[in-house]
Formats: structure tokens, C-alpha cells, sequence
């Protein structure tokens, strides 16, 4: 029987924990500093066991690497896998044969499903655009030391739009070119909010994503594409209009313990993957102006 170590038990890791009991993978020891579970020698129970990794994102690398090093038989770690290429390089010297898995969920959403579907009917998307917002406001366990929105690696790219850029570059490929530039809500503090990105592929096919962290509702989801074949689609990332029973994160950790245990990786987020989202998030902050003008904000607040 394949035995799990859970480190992060917050909303994200909780889930994982009922979710790995639905796939038969025993949670066998927790580790959470913030709510007292557990002690920091966590890494001492992983050898011939997976590790779910559930942290705050500062944390990840760092972690991901003691689990690989004392022997964890395969790591899945939430996203985004660290704060940056820098240290995501540093866990893969570590990492050697063993498997590790980044929490993309949405490679298992039916709107991936419907991506990956219109371009194998009708050719890779010439281009493709998405416009979203979020009420975080609303997300439970949302507070002053909440994990998206504190120092430890929160923020509005790294926290939510990590989710597209990944989305994207499993659609798309690789980007070769990147534009962008953010802003701030005083609302927030200390982060980063919105965003306006546009990813350059091969064959010079590009992606354009516009979004933004907001107090209000409703949620706003919208992928727009433009097919090779001059075919326009509309369609939503809104989980409120999914069918019912939708559970992205049981089946991103299906198809890791799968993996795991001989499979395929399937639609996973590998390493190697991770790597080329990883890339992107740099070369996003690193072109970034800093400054959404006055009309690019009302723009976006108009999506909300």
C-alpha cells in the first residue's frame, strides 16, 4: 500500500489529504509549523514514501529537496514548484530518478479537455486569450496571514495566474518572447494584483492574459482562441459551469500516484515542465514595467 507525507495542511493540503484516502494512498505523517502539527524533522518519515508538499511557496524548493534526498519514492509539490528558475534548479540536482509533480490542476479541467480537443480537430490555436479576475476576498481561510497574499511567495502571478501561464504553455508550447507589466491595489498589501502578459510561441503564434485580484464578484474566466483555420472559440474557465463533480485536484493526484506507481504522466506536470512554466513566471517579472496605466486598470476593472 502506497503511504503518504503531507507537509502543508491548510485548505489546499486538506484537500489533498481526503483525496489521496479516496485514491487509497495512506497519509501516514503531517507536518505544519503554522498549526503546530508535526515537528521539523518531518523529513525523517519519507523514505519509500510520496511526499505531497503544500506549503507557502517560499518554501517549496527547499523542501522538495530534503524529501528527495532521504528518499521519498515521489514528490508532488503545489504550484508554483518555487519562486523561481533559480531555485527549481537547484531541487532537479537533487532530484536524480525520482519522480516529482507540479499541482497544475487545471491540465485536468474540461476546459483543457476542450483545448487539447479543438486542436487536435482543427490544428494548433493561432492565438489565444484569456481574461479572468478573482474575488480572493472570498477564499476560505482568507485573512492577514493568509498564504497568497503574505511575504512567503504570494501574489497574484505566482498564486493564481501561475494556473495560465501553465495552462497556456501546455496548449501552446514553449514561449519564445514575453511583454508585460502590473499593477498594485493598496488593498492588498504588498503584492502584486493584476496583470497584462503577452507569451510569443512558435511559428509565431501568441497569447495574451489579462487579470486581476478584485474585492468583488462575480469570478471572471474567459478563453478566447483563433484556430488555424480561421475558426473563432469562446469558452470559460468559471467551475461554476463545469459538470457537476468536476475535481481537478483528485484527478491531477490520480494521475501522479499513477505515475508513481509505473504509469504515464499523462497531462502531469513534470519537472522538465515545471522548468518551461518556471522560465516564463522569471521572464514575466523580469520584463515587467511595474505600472498598469490608469487605462489598462479600467480595463481590467471592467472585467469584474
Amino acid at each position: 500500500m502506497m503511504e503518504a507525507v503531507v507537509v502543508g495542511v491548510g485548505s489546499i493540503g486538506s484537500r489533498h489529504i481526503t483525496n489521496l484516502k479516496k485514491l487509497g494512498v495512506e497519509s501516514i505523517y503531517l507536518y505544519d509549523p503554522v498549526k503546530g502539527v508535526g515537528t521539523k524533522d518531518w523529513w525523517k518519515q519519507v523514505a519509500g514514501r510520496i511526499v505531497v508538499i503544500a506549503s507557502p511557496t517560499k518554501y517549496h524548493a527547499e523542501q522538495v529537496q530534503l524529501a528527495l534526498k532521504h528518499g521519498a519514492t515521489g514528490v508532488y509539490v503545489e504550484k508554483p514548484a518555487a519562486c523561481s528558475g533559480a531555485e527549481l534548479a537547484a531541487t532537479v540536482l537533487e532530484g536524480g530518478a525520482v519522480k516529482v509533480a507540479t499541482g497544475y490542476n487545471w491540465r485536468f479541467s474540461p476546459l483543457a479537455e476542450e483545448l487539447r480537443g479543438l486542436q487536435k480537430t482543427h490544428g494548433p490555436f493561432q492565438r489565444l486569450a484569456y481574461i479572468g479576475s478573482n474575488d480572493v476576498t472570498n477564499w476560505r481561510g482568507y485573512g492577514p496571514e493568509y498564504y497568497a497574499i503574505d511575504s512567503v511567495g504570494g501574489g497574484a502571478l505566482l498564486t493564481s495566474l501561475s494556473h495560465t501561464v501553465d495552462l497556456v504553455l501546455h496548449i501552446m508550447g514553449p514561449s519564445r518572447f514575453v511583454t508585460a507589466a502590473c499593477g498594485h491595489d493598496a488593498a492588498f498589501s504588498g503584492v502584486d494584483t493584476s496583470w497584462m502578459i503577452e507569451l510569443m510561441h512558435q511559428d509565431a503564434r501568441t497569447s495574451t492574459l489579462s487579470f486581476m485580484w478584485t474585492d468583488r464578484q462575480p469570478m471572471v474566466n474567459k478563453w478566447f482562441g483563433v484556430l488555424e483555420n480561421g475558426r473563432m472559440m469562446a469558452t470559460t474557465g468559471d467551475p461554476r459551469y463545469w459538470p457537476e463533480g468536476t475535481d481537478m485536484h483528485l484527478e491531477c493526484m490520480r494521475a501522479f500516484v499513477s505515475w508513481v506507481d509505473g504509469g504515464e504522466p499523462g497531462n502531469l506536470c513534470t519537472l522538465q515542465q515545471s522548468f518551461e512554466t518556471m522560465h516564463a513566471l522569471d521572464l514575466i517579472r523580469e520584463v515587467a514595467t511595474g505600472v498598469l496605466t490608469e487605462e489598462q486598470l479600467r480595463t481590467l476593472r471592467g472585467i469584474d
